[in-house]
């Protein structure tokens, strides 16, 4: 898990890795995100050293950081060591579960733009019946 630290907007990006079983009983939110175009990066700070992230990634922390106290997240691209496919193979397996623990799931899309209006009026026309669903 990621334990993001709090700051302000324009702070560096800092945060801290726990290892934790999906059997401890743990509050985590899960975050669910547009990756973003894998060459294009910027640096975090991990446990005191700098990592590159995606500029979507970083972008996402950025905005949901709180400034006060820390949040805790749980993050594929951090989990998941795309280099190392056997492993990655055997993480993917894994989400369904990462997903359904987690206290709540995020879905970052990237920062707003001229179409986000769009997103929301499909929002308003979708059925509000949960048999729907």
């Amino acid at each position: 898990l990621v334990t993001l630290s709090p700051g302000d907007f324009v702070a560096d990006i800092c945060c801290s890795l726990s290892t934790v079983s999906l059997d401890d009983e743990i509050s985590y939110e899960a975050l669910s995100y547009v990756w973003g175009v894998p060459g294009i990066t910027r640096h975090i700070f991990i446990d005191g050293l700098a990592a590159r992230v995606t500029d979507n990634l970083e972008t996402a922390l950025r905005y949901l950081r709180y400034v006060s106290q820390p949040r805790v997240l749980w993050i594929d691209a951090i989990w998941i060591n795309q280099r190392d496919i056997p492993r990655t193979q055997y993480s993917v397996m894994h989400m369904g579960g990462v997903y359904k623990l987690a206290s709540r799931v995020i879905a970052w899309l990237g920062e707003e733009d001229v179409y986000s209006s769009l997103a929301y009026d499909v929002f308003d026309a979708l059925p509000t019946d949960d048999e729907m669903h």
